[in-house]
């Protein structure tokens, strides 16, 4: 259990914080037509990996050029103004990069200022041009290998003979996404899409005098990208993508495969001309909106704002207007970091999380003086996680600092620098018992500061660890003739067997974590599962159907639309996609009625009124073969305004402070019900323990069974969860199993305070002061979790906002919150999550607030099937307010009366679907 009572509630706060995730640029698609007037650019161009000038680099746009001086910086004029203008800089012995920049022409849009950073190439190495060459590095993990007679001139296309040079360069996106060039955009059928990098490679090939050289027409040949990544689950196969300099986008070319082990994975792939390539797929994105203003309070327009992935490796950026408001492309359902930052000021970074639906932050960010030029201090944006492994295994640590780059990283074991230890990895190869109990952190240094990571504790055990499940076999769709990949990933001792069934029956030669194999017409509705074993013991999945579509016919959809939910005004976006033959026709329909002009597998819907509440969406993809209609998706649209919801939402779970602060003292205690050390606990600030008034048990002890009672007093201590706590929670406990997680305790918080964000992404400390019970409830099947967390208020515990001095009273009634996962971390899908309220009740500023009533959101274990029920009632004084309902498309928040909800302090939320998909990540962290 991992503080059972506590932690995923502790987490709640902080993870309800609107937020965002992916990469790219700016969410315009194209060049508007150019004022006659001209624009400038200026800027300094740097070395990516030691921040030093770069001289006499080249800088140009359009038909402007200069170069850089000594001290790296330039000034272009004459740039044709646009939307988006490409800036490209080259520079000897490093890869050309690409700055996106918006110049209007006008007032502060007739002018850029920029700061680009140059990969510099790896030591070139030779090879005679008419003889076939395997270049890379020692691992193998970046590598070309080329045909012999393969390269020409890439001006000229004159062959090419004789000694010449490649340097084979990784990029390395997930220590530092801002290395990729140009950003993480495509154009897919005219429309900017966002593209997620597992990796990339940059090779360059030149004859004796310098001339950059590519392969001839006809030839082809290998290359391997070592995986970069900060997913958890890189895909078995992806994309291939080569950057377009003159675009400034990524252009999709081929495919490539996963292999390779342990830090030494790569995917490789065949190209026919070379550039930056980039193994990457399409991410799903929702759009981000923030505004930032100066010191002053003053709009800040013309001003960068950047986004980098957290759990994911990727970038995105856009421009504030003249009102200092952004909108930026992000991937759904992830975390990333975002920041604002000119030539001279930054703003702290922000980290937000994302779900399936737009969102807006919820205050506007603010560009201070930097303290060293406009370099961003290095913050911690995801902690490395506690891991138990068996003897032999390789563990991996994982961490993100972001910050102005370049930055460099060590990680720390038991306090001491690691040497080698460069990158947010840090593999151990076969671990061992002297490796027990040790403790891993990260620290990231740059020129504005260093910062340390919380520690995570690695358990060594000494017999096998049974394989559990990571992520199963999905079910999967492709045409005849292609590829279908099914892959599997588990926990648990090295090494391990596996063998892939077809229909239940082995399949001879299948015995590797992915399967691959060329589809035929005769494998539709073939269900494929895999059997893992290892020294202790043996798993199997459950099955994963095979969907061929013939080379010749009908459309099959692969994906259906679903229902969403958005407030008035705002864009809806439905999607479909579909196989069969070519070529596909769409027409989209509205409650069973053409739509004109909507013939594209995405329908958007701009500025969306209470009159679309309730209608009906589907499509007809037709081909030469036939026609299919798809399921019907039902659009909400919430008619409150946004204020109102928040405001609900906030009294929906007025409880949380109280439950964080209830559960503290089990902070103390990790999975497995074991102390731990403080430095484990408080990243900074300080705690003290008890148990039974005694001295707590030592670090890695396990706490007692029975009736006990663990305290701790603290004083600024920054947890896990950015969470800062100071005073006192005392927690009588009475568990009599611990493995199967049930038991009960009563909790006395003596003025606590809790500082953290709120649902509405605000940070608030709250001051709670009382008694109150919580019952824990749980199960744990295979790698299914199920916990059920009561809290009990008593009758007079007070939660005060400090800032407001607003008290909350409660008088009776109490909240559960019951969640179903599966998995193991670092990937943990949530099932289900039930929030259910028995006449919780409470007043504040002379009203009496009552909250009864459920919603349910079930998640499903496939992508896309979220299905949703019930229904909360918040009352005032005995009037109806509102309701929360779980529906297909998320939460949906419905204002019956918002009399009473004037007189609460103003809030700008997230989205209600927003909400629940952070609710099931928090619950899922906090099993």
């Amino acid at each position: 259990m991992k503080n059972s009572f506590l932690h995923g509630l502790a987490a709640l706060l902080a993870s309800l914080a609107l937020a965002a995730c992916g990469g790219g640029d700016s969410n315009n698609g194209g060049n508007t037509t150019p004022p006659p007037a001209t624009a400038s650019v200026t800027g300094h161009v740097v070395d990516m990996d030691s921040d030093l000038a770069v001289a006499d680099a080249t800088v140009s746009a359009g038909a402007a050029s200069t170069k850089t001086a000594a001290d790296g910086s330039f000034t272009l004029t004459g740039v044709a103004p646009a939307e988006r203008v490409s800036v490209k800089v080259e520079a000897a012995g490093h890869g050309a990069n690409v700055a996106v920049v918006k110049l209007t022409g006008g007032g502060t849009g007739n002018t850029a200022d920029i700061r680009v950073r140059l990969l510099k190439l790896a030591a070139p190495q030779t090879f005679d041009a008419a003889a076939a060459a395997t270049i890379g590095n020692a691992a193998g993990t970046a590598q070309v290998a080329l045909p012999a007679n393969s390269l020409v001139d890439a001006t000229t296309g004159a062959p090419v003979a004789g000694t010449v040079s490649v340097s084979v360069t990784p990029v390395d996106p997930a220590r530092d996404p801002e290395r990729m060039p140009g950003g993480y955009t495509t154009l897919q059928n005219g429309s900017v899409r966002t593209i997620e990098s597992f990796g990339a490679v940059k090779v360059d090939l030149r004859d004796a005098d310098g001339k950059r050289l590519n392969l001839k027409p006809g030839s082809s040949a290998t290359v391997r990208i070592p995986l970069s990544t900060r997913s958890p689950n890189p895909p078995a196969s992806v994309p291939l993508w080569h950057f377009d300099e003159a675009s400034a986008r990524w252009v999709q070319e081929g495919t490539a495969t996963l292999a390779g082990t342990g830090a030494n994975q790569y995917y490789e792939g065949t190209v026919t001309h070379f550039s930056y390539w980039n193994a990457d797929q399409i991410a799903e994105t929702v759009e981000l909106e923030g505004c930032v203003k100066t010191a002053d309070g003053k709009p800040a327009a013309n001003v960068l704002v950047s986004t980098s992935g957290v759990d994911y490796s990727g970038r995105s950026s856009a421009v504030t207007d003249d009102n200092g408001h952004f909108v930026v492309q992000v991937r759904k359902d992830s975390t990333t970091s975002v920041w604002a930052a000119t030539d001279k000021l930054v703003t702290p970074i922000h980290q937000v999380t994302m779900g399936s639906e737009n969102g807006a932050m919820t205050e506007c960010m603010v560009l201070e003086t930097a303290t060293t030029g406009s370099k961003l201090a290095p913050k911690v944006t995801s902690n490395p996680r506690a891991q138990t492994v068996a003897i032999g295994e390789t563990v991996v640590f994982y961490a993100t600092i972001d910050g102005t780059q370049p930055m460099t990283y060590v990680w720390l074991r038991n306090g001491v620098e690691i040497a080698g230890s460069d990158s947010s990895f840090l593999w151990l190869p076969e671990v061992t018992l002297a490796d027990n109990g040790a403790v891993y952190s990260l620290r990231g240094t740059n020129a504005a500061g260093s910062v340390t990571t919380l520690a995570a504790k690695l358990t060594v055990s000494a017999t096998p660890i049974p394989p559990t499940l990571v992520f199963a076999p999905r079910d999967t769709t492709v045409d005849s003739g292609e590829l279908a990949v099914f892959s599997v990933a588990v926990n648990g001792s090295a090494p391990f067997t596996y063998q892939w069934k077809r229909n239940g029956q082995p399949i001879a030669g299948a015995t590797a974590a992915v399967y691959t194999f060329a589809t035929v017409d005769a494998d539709d509705g073939a269900l494929f599962s895999v059997s893992v074993g290892n020294a202790g013991g043996t798993l199997q999945t459950d099955a994963a159907k095979l969907t061929v579509v013939p080379a010749q016919s009908a459309p099959v959809i692969t994906t259906q639309p679903r229902g969403i939910v958005v407030n008035v005004g705002s864009t809806a976006t439905f999607a479909v996609e579909a196989k069969g033959s070519a070529p596909l026709s769409y027409q989209w329909q509205r409650n069973g009625t053409d739509i004109a002009g909507a013939t594209g597998p995405l329908l958007t819907l701009d500025a969306v009124t209470a009159a679309d509440n309730g209608a009906q969406f589907q499509v007809v993809v037709k081909n030469p073969k036939g026609s299919i209609t798809s399921a019907a998706a039902t659009l909400t649209v919430n008619q409150a305004s946004d204020d109102q919801q928040a405001k609900l939402l906030a009294l929906m779970t007025a409880w949380l402070p109280g439950m964080e602060a209830a559960g503290a003292p089990l902070q103390f205690a990790d999975d497995d019900f074991k102390m731990l050390r403080l430095d484990a606990v408080c990243a900074g600030g300080t705690a003290a323990v008890t148990l039974d008034g005694a001295a707590a048990p030592a670090a890695g002890s396990t706490l007692p069974t029975g009736n006990h009672t663990l305290a701790a007093q603290f004083t600024g201590c920054q947890t896990e969860d950015a969470s800062v706590y100071s005073g006192t929670s005392s927690l009588a406990y009475s568990f009599a199993d611990l493995a199967h997680r049930v038991g009960s305790a009563q909790s006395t918080v003596t003025d606590f305070r809790v500082t953290a964000n709120d649902i509405n992404d605000t940070e608030k400390t709250s001051r709670v002061q009382g008694n109150a019970k919580v019952e824990l409830d749980g199960s744990l099947n295979g790698t299914t979790e199920t916990t059920k967390l009561r809290y009990l208020p008593a009758n007079g515990l007070t939660v005060t906002d400090v800032a407001s001095q607003s008290v909350t009273t409660f008088t009776g009634g109490n909240a559960l919150m019951h969640t179903v996962t599966q998995g193991v971390e670092p990937t943990v899908q949530t099932l289900l999550i039930r929030e259910e309220y028995a006449q919780l009740a409470f007043s504040r500023g002379g009203v009496n607030y009552t909250v009864d009533g459920f919603f349910q959101l079930d998640f499903g274990t496939q992508p896309g099937s979220l299905s949703g029920s019930g229904t909360v009632t918040i009352s005032g004084n005995g009037q109806v307010i509102g309701r929360v309902r779980g529906t297909s498309g998320g939460l949906v928040v419905e204002i019956v009366n918002g009399g009473l909800l004037g007189m609460l302090p103003p809030a700008k939320p997230q989205s209600a679907t927003t909400v629940a998909r952070s609710l099931a990540k928090a619950a899922a962290r906090g099993r």
